[in-house]
């Protein structure tokens, strides 16, 4: 009795008003405040434990300031007006004022650096639990301005981070390990056993989407021959030293290429259709050891911390009271178990939100030649809900790399992209893997295609400074090429992309016109669109 008239006690989470219901009576009379959230069975799947979302909260905002310390290292050469990216070549190749962006307010590169520190700070107020009503936006917002601003270099993962902070911004982050709780929780309050908003079902959602778009993208010929998997971790593709060294074990890979596919199709209806916990558990912990291993043995950047954080949300609340259980913390049975929904005005943002994401999903599958709709193209790009999964959809059997060709005043050519080893015939020695970090990775390993080649003249020119700065007269390069090769077939061909200085009228510094043509391009690169038609 003294429970049942606990109920409808307001709460504020993250200075959002949140209402209270206890499950325990649950097919009673209706008590104010309750919802669809805690009176049907079929919400089940968006039921997530308050401290998963807050071990998902630590984790997304540990990756946020690990990014932005990241990308420290590349400051003057990604975010400098003069750098590899010049701004208003990254406003044409974005289209559109809608791909908004804190970056084009200013072009200065000790604007892009205070973009990078307030990411930095916004991440690690989220991790604590701090003003997380306000550290979840802010978060948002600098991560897509600084994802627009080098676009060229960013990937899936960089992606994915932005729309989990979307989601985080309608999540009760702050119910446990937070400063936000510790300040506003009394003494001995019992903890939420399981929470179900618009938030947490679009969060469930978009982990659906994900693995059901890329198990979509692998269902060819390419995927489903068994080789895939192997050329993957060739280091002249995304694999590490210790890709590399599995890609030789063809008992492995070939097995592992037809698991990839299926664990990725079956991980949406699961995650959906059976949210029980040994289900839910079982999932979320293959998919982190799976994201594990990804990280490990190839180079995806912020992809595999990123997931890993978002399979964190949905960890089933029995694994906490292992945990507790096994750490005598507390006393499990004193929880409340309850269903928290959010205001109306809340969920009326969330549900278009997650419409435009739903729509992004399936226009990213659509053909090649049905044109996206304006008004849908403007609504991805204003919310920045990019649902391009296809990662690793098809894996061609070929070799390609991207060099820069360098000649010193005594005619030594080196590859400045390598730090300066001498320059060769075919694919360099070390293949992607030599090259400093996963973002030029994502950069040269698109820079190939017509709409990012345009970026090949300024890096050659920003590679010639560093390296003529970095050096005394005698070392000094007089002209960089940037190349592209492919190496298909038993034929090895390549393509100049950009150089430094620029062509002259004389054409000094470049190859023959016949291999920087872009319709000789298109014709022997194939599945590349012909630029002229963008």
């Amino acid at each position: 009795a003294g429970i049942a008239t606990e109920h409808a006690a307001v709460v504020v989470s993250s200075r959002r008003r949140f209402k209270e219901t206890d499950s325990t009576t649950a097919g009673r009379t209706r008590r104010p405040g309750a919802t669809m959230f805690d009176r049907s069975r079929w919400w089940r799947w968006a039921c997530l434990d308050p401290r998963s979302i807050a071990a998902f909260r630590i984790a997304l905002g540990t990756v946020t300031v690990a990014d932005a310390l990241a990308r420290t290292r590349d400051l003057a050469a990604m975010l400098a007006p003069d750098g590899i990216f010049p701004p208003q070549l990254v406003r044409e190749s974005l289209g559109g004022v809608t791909a908004w962006s804190l970056a084009w307010l200013d072009d200065s590169l000790a604007w892009g650096g205070l973009l990078l520190a307030l990411q930095g700070l916004a991440g690690a107020a989220l991790a604590c639990g701090w003003a997380t009503w306000l550290a979840a936006p802010v978060a948002w917002t600098l991560v897509v301005s600084v994802i627009r601003r080098t676009a060229p270099a960013c990937n899936a993962g960089d992606t994915l981070l932005a729309c989990l902070l979307l989601w985080a911004c309608f999540l009760p982050t702050a119910t446990v390990w937070s400063i936000d709780r510790r300040a506003a929780r009394p003494p001995g309050r019992p903890i939420d056993a399981a929470i179900a908003c618009p938030g947490s079902a679009a969060l469930v959602l978009q982990l659906a989407i994900v693995y059901a778009s890329a198990g979509i993208a692998k269902c060819n010929a390419a995927r489903l021959s068994g080789a895939a998997v192997g050329r993957v971790l060739s280091v002249h593709d995304h694999g590490t030293a210790i890709g590399s060294a599995l890609s030789g074990f063809p008992w492995l890979t070939v097995p592992a290429a037809y698991a990839v596919v299926g664990f990725e199709l079956a991980a949406a209806p699961l995650l959906l259709a059976w949210p029980t916990p040994l289900v839910r558990g079982t999932l979320a912990g293959g998919c982190i050891l799976f994201h594990l291993l990804v990280w490990l043995a190839t180079s995806v950047g912020l992809f595999a911390p990123v997931a890993i954080a978002a399979w964190l949300a949905v960890l089933p609340g029995c694994t906490w009271d292992r945990i507790a259980r096994r750490r005598d913390v507390g006393d499990d049975r004193a929880r409340v178990n309850v269903a928290v929904c959010p205001s109306p005005a809340t969920a009326w943002l969330v549900v278009p939100l997650v419409a435009v994401m739903l729509a992004s999903a399936v226009v990213a599958h659509r053909p090649a030649t049905l044109a996206v709709p304006a008004p849908l193209r403007m609504a991805i790009r204003l919310t920045f809900l990019e649902q391009d999964w296809r990662m690793f959809g098809a894996v061609p059997a070929q070799t390609q790399w991207v060099r820069a060709r360098a000649t010193r005043g005594d005619g030594v050519e080196i590859d400045l992209l390598r730090k300066g080893v001498p320059d060769g015939a075919g694919p360099p020695a070390g293949g992607y893997g030599s090259l400093p970090h996963h973002r030029w990775h994502k950069l040269c390993w698109d820079l190939h295609r017509p709409l990012q080649r345009r970026f090949a003249p300024s890096l050659a020119a920003v590679l010639a400074r560093d390296w003529n700065r970095a050096h005394g007269p005698d070392d000094q390069v007089v002209a960089v090429e940037i190349r592209a090769g492919r190496l298909r077939d038993g034929t090895t061909a390549e393509w100049l992309l950009g150089s430094w200085p620029d062509r002259s009228a004389s054409g000094r510094g470049k190859t023959p016109r016949r291999e920087d043509d872009d319709r000789y391009y298109c014709e022997h690169w194939p599945n590349k669109p012909d630029p002229r038609a963008n």
